[in-house]
Order: structure tokens, then C-alpha cells, then sequence
């Protein structure tokens, strides 16, 4: 990395955090705490942010990665400038933890500023006992998980002319509480109130050729119109999460259900549950492991239910392996999202290298072998499934799989997927 690049990186983070010296922590022998980084690295900096940290006093100052957040492109908000600012403490000698931050973001093409907040209050540590709040305005995809990244959808709209991205205004608040009850049993009930505000394309630059663009709406359900998806309209939704752990190895199984109360004629109201299924399981042989996701969720009524609120699934377009468990590597993003009911499956067995431990060559390189199967079913489309035959540990860091696919949209489908391994 170039000294002027060192150089620029330093003086927006210093410029950032209003005069702290982060390039270049001095010694001070009077402290007996421990600022961690002494050195900040320009790469650090650029993909995966800065910590400042104070760990004898219990205090940690994050601020966001430059590359990603100041590197944006979609065609909703065109351009954008956006950064996030993060402080945590440790209270009462470990036994209470706050925590609070926000994030702010400009496009210069839907000249819009957004702004968010957030601040959490671990009180009792013990019995797990958590506050959180959370408030602004901002855009949100409109799958909650978020399955396109920004850098991904900077890149497929500049290089390849296509807009994976859909985005809608929220406006919001929302608290939620946590509490322990017990070794294995977690409830959380949440409150959410928002404003939700359609929004279109306001930006439709590439570097590819104008006839070589692939652009569609900022409507998943009408990827071909122009119009707005949806009327602006408020949104009352009230929660319960139980979360109930155990076994030797991890169990999982979380039931929720969410309930929107209707305050006017355009409001939402539903109510729909969910429930999920999620493990590790070690191998009998002592090598590897299996990893299992189970999900199922039905809407039990419904007067009014908007884009948003649908069941959505993990997605992916794009020519990378997104290669958490429940993640899709061929489903088209928003075909699938229903307003009924849905049932999802994952499977993955990890060898950690059992077979090809077997041949010099592949021991040597350290690679590993695994296998999985990705299962979804809705009402309106069938059953969709996945194959795939895989090998990770490639550096170390990378994984690549050989993916079949079968059911609509496809039929029958064929594809190799490569991407870093979490």
C-alpha cells in the first residue's frame, strides 16, 4: 500500500473521530490499560474499520470501513456517502455492558440524507437481561436479512448494468427486551413503529453501454413497471421471540410471532408465526461435523400486508458464494416471497478433509470436502432444491462449490459458485 494512500486513510479517521491520534498511539507509562492497535494499518482501515480500545477501562470505539461505505452505488439513491460510528462500555466491573452508536448515509441522486441510532443496555448479565432502542430514518431492503451486500451491488450495477438492490424508506422506532429465564430458555419481546414510504430509480449510470444495461423497477413484485410499489403507510408491529437452547453440542429452536395492529385504513395488519430449527452436530467418526436449519412459517390472518412483511428467503444473482448455512447460491432474490406459508430446509456435512486426507496431493494443500442439500417450498411456486458438492479450506480462505438446482424458475440448472468461507 502506498504511503499516499496511508496517508489519506489516516487523515479521514483522525478528521473523523475530532482530533484522536489513531495512526499513531504514544506510549504512556503512567497508564497500566491497553490501547489496542499501537499501529493502524491503511487496509484495516479501508475494509474492515478501526477499533479504538481501552480494554482496562472497559471502553471500545469502532468506526465503519471506509471501502464499502464510501464506495456506494445504487440506482435508487445513485451515489453515496455513508458512515457508522460505534462506542461500547463496560459497567460495574464487568457485570453491565452499554452500548450505543448510528449510522448516517447521503445519496446524491435521490438527495436524501438518512440517519439512525441505536443505544443497548446489558443490566443484568447474570439472567441476561438486555434493553435496546432504535430510531431514525432509513433505507431498508426489502428482505430484513439484507442477502446484497453493497459492494456486490456497487460492482453488478457499474460493471454489469444490472440493479439487484430494491430499496423503501423507513422511518422507525424500536424496543426490545431480553431476559434469560433459566439455563436454556431466552424471551424477547419487541415494539416496533414505523413509517414505510415507497421509493423509485433515480439514477440509472453504468459503465456498460446504455444497450447493454438490464435495469428493472425498484419493485420486486413488478420488475418491468415504473410506478411505486406501494402507498405510503404506517406499520404497528408487536413481537415475541422464545429462544430455547440446549445439548451437548448446539440446539436451537426459536418460535416467533409478530402481530401488526391496524391504526387506519392503510395500515398493516396480520399475524404470523414462525418457527425454526437450527444445529451442529459433531460426527460419530471424530472428524467433522453437520450443520441443520429447519424453518416453517404461515400468516394466520391477514386484512393488509405490504411488500415488506412478506416471508423472504436468502437469495443470490450474483456470480459469488454467499456460504452461510441458509443461504441460497441460485435463487433468484424476491421470486419466491410469499404472503402464505413456507417450508425451508438446510443440510451441510463439513468432512474436514476425511477422504481427501487420503491422497499426498490434497493433504498437502490442506483442502476439505463437504456436502449440502437446500431445500424450499411456498404454495405459489413448489419445491425448490440445491445439490452441492463443495471444497473450502482452498488458502485457507476460499471455498468453491459445483451447485445443481432444480424447480421454477429453473427446471434443471448447473453452476459453479466461489466465494470466502465464514
Amino acid at each position: 500500500m502506498s504511503s499516499l494512500l496511508k496517508m489519506i486513510a489516516c487523515w479521514l479517521v483522525t478528521a473523523f473521530l475530532a482530533g484522536h491520534a489513531v495512526c499513531q498511539v504514544p506510549a504512556d507509562s503512567t497508564r497500566q490499560d491497553t490501547l489496542r492497535p499501537v499501529r493502524v494499518r491503511a487496509e484495516t482501515l479501508l475494509l474492515t474499520g478501526y477499533t479504538r480500545a481501552d480494554v482496562a477501562r472497559g471502553r471500545w470505539l469502532t468506526l465503519g470501513p471506509l471501502l464499502p461505505n464510501l464506495f456506494q452505488f445504487n440506482t435508487v439513491e445513485g451515489w453515496v456517502l455513508s458512515e457508522s460510528l460505534d462506542y461500547n462500555r463496560r459497567l460495574k466491573e464487568n457485570r453491565q455492558f452499554l452500548s450505543l452508536g448510528g449510522a448516517v448515509r447521503y445519496g446524491f441522486s435521490g438527495k436524501n440524507l438518512y440517519a439512525r441510532g441505536y443505544v443497548s443496555w446489558l443490566f443484568n448479565r447474570t439472567r441476561g437481561q438486555l434493553l435496546r432502542g432504535e430510531g431514525g430514518r432509513s433505507v431498508q431492503q426489502f428482505n430484513a436479512d439484507e442477502p446484497i451486500t453493497v459492494l456486490v451491488n456497487t460492482g453488478a450495477t457499474l460493471l454489469r448494468g444490472v440493479n439487484f438492490l430494491k430499496l423503501y424508506e423507513r422511518q422507525f422506532v424500536v424496543f426490545r427486551y431480553e431476559q434469560k429465564w433459566g439455563k436454556h430458555l431466552t424471551l424477547m419481546p419487541s415494539l416496533e413503529l414505523a413509517r414505510r414510504v415507497a421509493l423509485m430509480n433515480n439514477s440509472l449510470y453504468s459503465f456498460r453501454k446504455e444497450n447493454a444495461r438490464r435495469f428493472t423497477a425498484n419493485d420486486p413484485q413488478q420488475p418491468e413497471g415504473n410506478g411505486l410499489n406501494f402507498r405510503p403507510h404506517d406499520l404497528i408491529l408487536t413481537g415475541l421471540d422464545a429462544q430455547l437452547d440446549w445439548g451437548q453440542t448446539f440446539n436451537r429452536l426459536t418460535i416467533s410471532t409478530r402481530q401488526a395492529l391496524p391504526d387506519d385504513r392503510v395500515g398493516a395488519s396480520f399475524a404470523k408465526l414462525s418457527l425454526h430449527y437450527l444445529a451442529n452436530w459433531s460426527a460419530r467418526s471424530g472428524v467433522g461435523e453437520s450443520r441443520v436449519s429447519v424453518s416453517t412459517g404461515a400468516f394466520l390472518g391477514k386484512n393488509r400486508v405490504y411488500f415488506p412483511d412478506y416471508w423472504h428467503f436468502f437469495g443470490n444473482e450474483t456470480r459469488s458464494l454467499r456460504t452461510q448455512l441458509e443461504a441460497f447460491s441460485l435463487l433468484p432474490y424476491y421470486t419466491h416471497s410469499t404472503d402464505r406459508w413456507f417450508v425451508q430446509g438446510f443440510y451441510e456435512r463439513h468432512f474436514q478433509g476425511k477422504y481427501f486426507a487420503k491422497s499426498p496431493l490434497l493433504k498437502a494443500l490442506g483442502w476439505h470436502e463437504l456436502i449440502g442439500i437446500r431445500t424450499l417450498l411456498t404454495p405459489e411456486r413448489g419445491l425448490y432444491a440445491e445439490v452441492t458438492v463443495g471444497i473450502e479450506n482452498i488458502l485457507r480462505l476460499y471455498r468453491v462449490d459445483l451447485i445443481v438446482a432444480f424447480g421454477d424458475p429453473y427446471g434443471a440448472r448447473l453452476a459453479v459458485r466461489y466465494g470466502i468461507a465464514l
